[in-house]
């Protein structure tokens, strides 16, 4: 169901200033869902030798953002931190090229959720 603003009463700007936090949690609640797909693509173009950094391809949800990193924890198979991600990145450019397949049409798939959910 259409949110339905009243022009006539005066009250559209409050029920503008409303909608924003809603806006803005269906937003983030997209963005996480385009996150899990990154992961996976990420995961699934990373060069893997002991897969050490393809396990360390996560999503972290914040209160205003959402993000896809690797790298930056301790491997399973080392013990030790996982802090080349850049460095296979620089030479492989996974994480850029699951973005670039990920998130093509991000703004109109973002746009046809919040009209689903509004």
């Amino acid at each position: 169901m259409s949110p339905t603003l009243n022009f006539l009463d005066g009250s559209v700007e409050q029920e503008i200033k409303d909608l924003l936090p809603r806006i803005k949690a269906l937003t983030l609640e997209a963005l996480s869902e385009k996150a899990d797909e990154l992961v996976l693509a990420a995961r699934g173009i990373c060069p893997v030798r002991t897969g050490a950094l393809q396990s360390t391809i996560r999503k972290e949800v914040h209160d205003d953002s959402v993000l896809v990193i690797a790298g930056g924890e301790i491997s399973p198979t080392t013990g030790k931190m996982v802090d080349y991600a850049a460095i296979v990145e620089a030479q492989n450019p996974f994480m850029l090229a699951a973005a670039v397949m990920v998130t093509g049409n991000l703004g109109s798939e973002i746009e046809q959720f919040l009209e689903s959910q509004l």
